[in-house]
């Protein structure tokens, strides 16, 4: 029996959809992945994640900075050979990729827009009924501004997975192999680590709003 056969109908539908999208080419000008973000260290809050994105050109890889003001920078550069150990990390949302011994913390930029509905239905003038409407219609107003978070939140969780995913899909046929006799740290689950990344922002965010009300008193 085909390892066709033996798939599922869902499972068959993902792997016709993966093989249908568009992959940027692994040479040229137009080789380059989709945008991504390099963590370095400690970024509790994701302050420090620089903006760059992964290039390939004559049999050579860059990781290229791409700020919002000034130029370009390489970070890295190097045969394809020497970048080894692509895997997914943070639950999808990024990956690993080794240089060598160095290794590159790469997430997803998210390149989802926002699609909201016009604001005129929700504008309240001034007049005394529209200040009552104002108050009754406040708890619906307070959900559906949650709502809008709440999607536009899994639309960019959404699209930085999908980043990533690509970026792994087309760099993982052509990267070297890891060097021998050495051992190289998998990323860790994106579970547990993922829950104590988020305290840590969560108590840093509680620190700075206890001092700015410490501060005002």
């Amino acid at each position: 029996m085909s390892q066709q056969q033996e798939l599922s109908p869902r499972a068959q539908r993902r792997l016709e959809k993966r093989l249908r999208e568009a992959l940027p080419p692994y040479d040229g000008p137009e080789a380059a992945s989709p945008p991504l973000r390099w963590v370095r260290r400690f970024t509790p809050l994701g302050i420090g994640r620089r903006r760059v994105v992964v290039r390939i050109g004559g049999g050579r890889l860059q990781i290229v900075r791409t700020p919002r003001f000034g130029g370009e920078r390489v970070v890295a550069e190097g045969a394809l050979a020497e970048f080894h150990g692509a895997a997914p990390s943070r639950g999808g949302r990024g990956l690993h990729l080794w240089h060598g011994d160095r290794l590159f913390r790469l997430t997803g930029r998210s390149t989802a827009r926002h699609e909201g509905g016009g604001s005129d239905s929700w504008t309240l003038g001034d007049d005394p009924v529209s200040a009552v409407i104002a108050v009754v219609l406040l708890p619906f107003l307070l959900v559906y501004l949650l709502w809008l978070l709440i999607g536009s939140y899994t639309a960019m969780v959404r699209s930085e997975r999908e980043n990533a995913a690509t970026t792994l899909r087309w760099l993982r046929p052509v990267l070297g192999a890891p060097l021998p006799g050495r051992a190289y740290r998998p990323p860790l689950p994106g579970r547990w680590p993922a829950l104590g990344r988020w305290l840590v922002r969560l108590a840093v965010l509680g620190a700075i709003a206890a001092g700015a009300v410490l501060a005002i008193r």
